[in-house]
């Protein structure tokens, strides 16, 4: 009987400090991933580049168009977890997170959708995170 206060007041309180502090600490641990941006002409031709010395290759399957799915390929070695997502600058575009299959060691690939931007636009950011490593592509779709 002398803990039920525990067990009423106590033990809530910490387990939603608890929680409360884990978002915070999530949310801090994503604004200061260090973020490799990356110039590429056409996704669609395929994009080279170095990650921690390690080369990797992004390429559209089909050419991107909102709404309307497409393949998106990436090619590294010994990567154990790739997600993607898309936003436009200074505009976030809802959940679109997207987790990207191992086809072989060295090939991921996931069927995505552009969401659609209702001012038009076409300046696309593909954010890439490789083993929480954070990769911009901006490309216009």
């Amino acid at each position: 009987m002398k803990f039920d206060w525990l067990l009423k007041y106590a033990l809530p309180a910490l387990l939603i400090s608890v929680a409360i502090a884990g978002g915070l600490y999530q949310t801090w641990q994503h604004q200061h991933t260090a973020t490799t941006r990356i110039t590429c002409n056409s996704p669609a031709q395929g994009c080279q580049f170095l990650l921690d010395q390690q080369p990797v290759k992004v390429e559209f399957i089909e050419p991107p168009s909102g709404l309307h799915p497409f393949t998106l390929r990436v090619s590294i070695a010994h990567a154990q977890e790739i997600h993607a997502h898309f936003t436009m600058k200074e505009m976030e575009m809802g959940y679109n997170q997207y987790r990207l299959l191992a086809l072989s060691p060295q090939q991921w690939q996931a069927r995505v959708v552009l969401p659609v931007c209702v001012t038009g636009r076409h300046d696309w950011i593909l954010t890439l995170n490789i083993d929480n490593k954070q990769v911009e592509i901006p490309f216009n779709g």
